[in-house]
């Protein structure tokens, strides 16, 4: 089963590490990333760029609304984030450990992936309900 691992880093605390900080961190990015294809499981993976270029879209009363910067009340911004087939919840507890462990004082959120159902998989509970309505 793939799972997702979103990566949770206070950007103003990475600003702050040194260059030998950073790049230590990005090598043990790299480690995992080379562990993973060495093991077949690496399914991807990516930083972001800083809050200060994301856009929020919401749906308001049938109307869309664009702002700026996610809105979370934390300091912690979702950074990047790694997708990697595992074994089961120990295996994917593993790799969670391995990228918490980036010196950068990440946090690490990890949910298992799932399938896209087919499209008539996804009209059919609205096809039963409107001929359980006609009948």
């Amino acid at each position: 089963m793939d799972y997702m691992f979103l990566i949770y880093l206070d950007e103003a605390h990475r600003e702050q590490m040194t260059l030998e900080q950073k790049s230590a961190a990005i090598g043990r990015s790299w480690a995992v990333i080379d562990e993973a294809t060495a093991r077949g499981v690496f399914k991807g993976a990516s930083p972001l760029e800083s809050v200060n270029a994301a856009f929020t879209v919401r749906e308001r009363q049938g109307k869309i609304a664009i702002t700026d910067g996610p809105f979370a009340e934390t300091k912690e911004a979702l950074g990047g984030y790694y997708i990697i087939e595992c074994a089961g919840l120990e295996d994917a507890k593993y790799w969670a450990g391995r990228m918490a462990y980036s010196g950068c004082g990440a946090s690490v959120e990890f949910r298992p992936l799932r399938a896209i159902p087919e499209r008539q998989d996804i009209a059919a509970p609205a096809r039963e309900l409107a001929s359980s309505v006609k009948a």
